[in-house]
């Protein structure tokens, strides 16, 4: 699309976290939200263009001055920062960090602007580990049922949820959180590693990438098993397929996993749509060459120079470098915490919950999931579960 030349209707300059210049869609539909016409006053789609820290917004050419907002402060102030796809606001409606999404989908991306920032992540070198009560809190008893938190998180615990209440669009209506993902599968996560690198990877370093990362989301997972009738004692993470640049880089065997070399919009290596859970949220891989076994529900993107990260429902996006250093630590802090948003956690750059500073979806903080996080996944599956019929 940057090549169309078009006309900019606004600017805005960035408070941080600037990257090299891409289009992105404001929303993958063709029309905006009521919320966001609303909020805006903007009745059809933009783009938003990022570069050497400015960000420009742009209509579809052809459009009228109807479809222009009133200023440009106003639409700065509202819609907040565009940068990687997200769009920020609270509104929720993005197309997810150039995923080349179809038209036909909505995505949900909850980490912000900030996840991207290098900055906000080096401050937890010199953060030693949280003191945790995990012992007594995370090994519920099977017959444990309800909402029972320990008194000391009730307060912020019930802020965070009102929060996430009044500020997610769509919040009971999005119907592709992990929670949905891992239903839908009775019990698995099918991953498919987008390999944004033109470093070639070995058969062992992939074990051990699929082996850690599933790793990562059992200390998460360990939240939930026996607790409040979540009915999995152990959720399977499957890494099936690899997209890559050129087959040449997967060194050795690549039995068992399907190799890609589909690309999206901006040229980076993409599992094909045809298999993706985000692309058939009806659960209809027919199209898909090896059928519902090969599908996958979301991706972990490695890429290289990333800084930071960013999560929703359509995965995970961490560095490269990042990650391949850090798989010989216990706990991969940036990706768990975008494992949180795939989850629907938020983010807490704006504002913290009563009494809590440090914990892991508070980015810097914590370099491992506390008791406060553990309890805001288990507030998720409280709610969530109820609301959708599945207890």
């Amino acid at each position: 699309m940057k090549g169309q030349g078009p006309d900019y209707m606004c600017k805005r300059i960035l408070k941080r976290g600037a990257k090299t210049g891409r289009w992105f869609p404001s929303q993958a539909v063709g029309e905006p939200s009521t919320e966001q016409t609303k909020a805006t006053g903007i009745k059809t789609p933009f783009m938003a263009f990022e570069t050497n820290g400015e960000i420009e917004f742009q209509i579809p050419p052809g459009l009228g001055n109807e479809y222009l907002p009133s200023s440009c402060d106003l639409v700065s102030s509202l819609i907040g920062i565009f940068a990687f796809g997200v769009y920020l606001s609270k509104m929720r409606y993005v197309a997810p960090l150039t995923l080349a999404l179809a038209a036909s989908a909505t995505a949900h991306d909850f980490s912000g602007l900030n996840d991207t920032d290098s900055s906000v992540w080096s401050a937890v070198a010199d953060i030693p580990a949280p003191v945790s009560h995990s012992r007594l809190w995370s090994a519920p008893s099977k017959r444990q049922t309800g909402w029972s938190p320990p008194s000391n998180l009730a307060t912020a615990l019930k802020e965070v949820w009102d929060h996430c209440m009044s500020t997610y669009s769509n919040f009971w209506g999005f119907t592709n959180y992990g929670w949905d993902q891992i239903h839908a599968t009775g019990g698995k996560i099918n991953v498919c590693v987008r390999w944004e690198s033109s470093t070639p990877v070995t058969e062992a370093q992939r074990t051990q990438i699929a082996s850690v990362y599933a790793a990562q989301y059992q200390k998460w997972f360990s939240w939930l098993y026996g607790y409040d009738g979540f009915p999995y004692s152990n959720i399977a993470v499957n890494v099936v397929g690899w997209a890559v640049r050129d087959r040449s880089l997967l060194q050795g065997s690549t039995s068992g996993i399907t190799v890609y070399t589909d690309t999206d919009s901006e040229g980076a290596p993409q599992c094909a749509e045809a298999c993706g859970r985000f692309f058939h949220q009806d659960n209809n891989y027919n199209s898909c060459s090896g059928g519902s076994a090969a599908h996958y529900d979301h991706s972990l993107w490695l890429t290289d120079g990333f800084s930071g990260g960013a999560g929703g429902d359509w995965g995970q996006r961490i560095g490269r470098e990042y990650f391949m250093d850090a798989l010989s630590t216990s706990n991969i802090h940036i990706l768990l915490h975008e494992m949180g948003h795939t989850f629907g956690l938020d983010d807490f750059y704006d504002w913290l919950p009563t009494g809590q500073t440090s914990f892991i979806m508070n980015a810097g903080s914590a370099t491992s999931i506390t008791d406060f996080d553990g309890w805001m996944l288990r507030n998720w599956w409280n709610g969530l579960s109820r609301n959708r019929g599945w207890q």
